[in-house]
This record gives C-alpha cells, sequence and structure tokens, in this order.
C-alpha cells in the first residue's frame, strides 16, 4: 500500500460515510439556538462531495527545486484540487549551489538495476526469500553486496560517502539551504495560490526522529552505522526545516499548511524505517492518515457552512 492509494481510499471512504451518515457531520446550515449551535460545530466539517483521485507525482531524491519545476510544468495544469509536497531531507544533504539534483534516467536505472532493486525489497520479503534455493542464486547474483546505509538512503551505489559527509559542515552552509528550501516553498505557494490551488506541506520522517519508546533493533542497527556524529547534526538541523515551512505558513494561513512530520514515530509500535528515510507499509500507512488529516482541515477542501440568523 503506498501513500497515495491509502490517501486516496480514504478520502472517497470519507464521501461515502457523509451520503450515509450526514448527521455526523457539520451541516451546511447551522441551528440558531446556542445549545445546538455548539452541537453543530463540534462535529467535523464535510469535504467537498465527488471521487477524489490522489495523483503520486513523486520522484526519490528530487529537492524542492524539483519539486518547484515540477509543479509548474506537470502538475498545475491539471488543476489540481490540492498539492502535497512531502520532502526536506533531500535539501538538507543537497550543497547549496545545485537547485536541482540530477535524476537517474532510464539507462542509468537499468545499469544499476541492483541499486534501485534493494530499496524496494522489505526485510519481510526477504526474510521469506532466503529460506529457499532460488533465493540463493538472488543473493548472490543480486543482493550481494549488501548496500550500505547511506547507499539505500541515497538510492545509489558505488562510491557513496557517508551519509554525514552530505550534511551542511558550517552554519553558514547550513542557512545557505534552509533558505533555498524556503524560496523554493515560496515560489510554490505564488504559483498554486494563485489558481486558488491550498498546499500541503510536509516535511518527511528521518529515523533520528523515532525516538527510544518504541524503537526496533533493526533501527537501532541503522543509527549505529550513520553515527552519532551524523544523528546529532540530523536532530539539530532537521527541526529547522519545519520551522522554514512555518515562517511561510504564519505569512499566508489561508494557503499553506504545514506538517511536521519528523517525529510521528516516537511511538509508533511497528518497524517504520528501512534506512534513514525510507518506511515500510505500516510506516508510510501511518503517514497517509496525517496527510489526510491536514488536507480534510483544508477550508478550500471542506464545505462551508452558514447562520441561519445573520444577526449572529
Amino acid at each position: 500500500v503506498t501513500i497515495a492509494n491509502y490517501l486516496e481510499a480514504r478520502l472517497n471512504e470519507r464521501i461515502t460515510q457523509q451520503r450515509r451518515s450526514p448527521q455526523k457531520y457539520r451541516p451546511m446550515t447551522l441551528p440558531p439556538s446556542e445549545p445546538e449551535l455548539k452541537q453543530a460545530l463540534a462535529l467535523p466539517p464535510k469535504i467537498r462531495d465527488g471521487k477524489y483521485r490522489v495523483i503520486n507525482a513523486a520522484v526519490p531524491g528530487y529537492t524542492s527545486g524539483n519539486a518547484l519545476a515540477q509543479l509548474a510544468l506537470k502538475i498545475l495544469p491539471y488543476s489540481p484540487d490540492a498539492v502535497i509536497v512531502l520532502g526536506g531531507y533531500t535539501d538538507l544533504i543537497t550543497p547549496s549551489d545545485q537547485n536541482l539534483t540530477d535524476i537517474p534516467n532510464t539507462e542509468a536505472f537499468l545499469q544499476n538495476a541492483t541499486g534501485h532493486f534493494w530499496t524496494h525489497l522489505t526485510q519481510q520479503l526477504k526474510h521469506l526469500v532466503t529460506k529457499t534455493y532460488l533465493a540463493k542464486a538472488i543473493t548472490y547474483w543480486v543482493l550481494q553486496p549488501q548496500p550500505s546505509v547511506s547507499q539505500r538512503s541515497l538510492v545509489m551505489r558505488g562510491d557513496v560517502m557517508p551519509l554525514k559527509k552530505y550534511l551542511p559542515q558550517k552554519s553558514d552552509e547550513l542557512e545557505r539551504r534552509l533558505t533555498r528550501y524556503r524560496n523554493n516553498l515560496r515560489h510554490m505557494l505564488r504559483l498554486t495560490a494563485g489558481q486558488g490551488i491550498p498546499l500541503l506541506v510536509a516535511v518527511q520522517p528521518e529515523i533520528t526522529g523515532r525516538g527510544n519508546n518504541k524503537i526496533k533493533p533493526a533501527e537501532k542497527e541503522i543509527l549505529q552505522q550513520l553515527g552519532k556524529v551524523y544523528q546529532k547534526q540530523v536532530q539539530a538541523n532537521y527541526p529547522k526545516l519545519v520551522v522554514a515551512g512555518q515562517q511561510l505558513e504564519k505569512g499566508f494561513p489561508k494557503n499553506i499548511k504545514v506538517l511536521n512530520l519528523y517525529t510521528i514515530y516516537q511511538n509508533f509500535p511497528e518497524l517504520a524505517f528501512h534506512d534513514a528515510i525510507h518506511l515500510t507499509e505500516a510506516a508510510n500507512i501511518h503517514v497517509a492518515k496525517s496527510l489526510y488529516y491536514g488536507l480534510t482541515s483544508l477550508p478550500k477542501l471542506q464545505v462551508a457552512s452558514f447562520y441561519s440568523n445573520l444577526d449572529q
């Protein structure tokens, strides 16, 4: 189950619920008496009726600069009801003099099939296939040598530096990367606001926000491989991505909503991370639920309610 698939199913389920049990949602016409009005306002508002479709236009490895170009050239022509931007990590690890990242094309994908294959292989599947004779051949020809945490996180094979080397080493470089992220979000906001489209910005989860309450042994091993320097730097700098988005939200509250998903798994009871940023299926569903609540809270997706007494 992908985030987009779950989100689409949940939105359409909401429409079915609204049609089946309209009394459980806020009425379009609010009652005039105060006790009834209070009860009506306590109900969740309806979202606009129709069949919802969630298009997954995400590309692994994109920075906010890539997302901005994609938004302008490929997404806005479809006049979406809302736009979700889930990212942040790549902006933190990409040098400030690079606004766009190079994404492997088809030829590069085929030449590096084992690296890309690994990123989509879940630990559960690996556990199942390693018991078969066929798995021994797969392990020899495809899975060996096992990519490092850095390679899996960056969706790359070959010579890859430890992830800590990609983090900003000086405060001025960090500020330039944050400024780039903020400026790209601002441009996205201008584009979407100009067409009356709400923008939902979610800072993606990252393993150092997992916390210690429910962390699994496999995730502890990932953190150990990443090292204490990486952990300390990300924990100090990652929340600043959230602040960058919230600064825009404060100035344009009707056009943009920012979700902080960095620490979303602090009390998550299941395995969440395969590497620094890639998630398990259960963790994807958890993200999708947060995006669902974020979307349905957007005023432009809600059905407006009106007072029956204009004097109120």
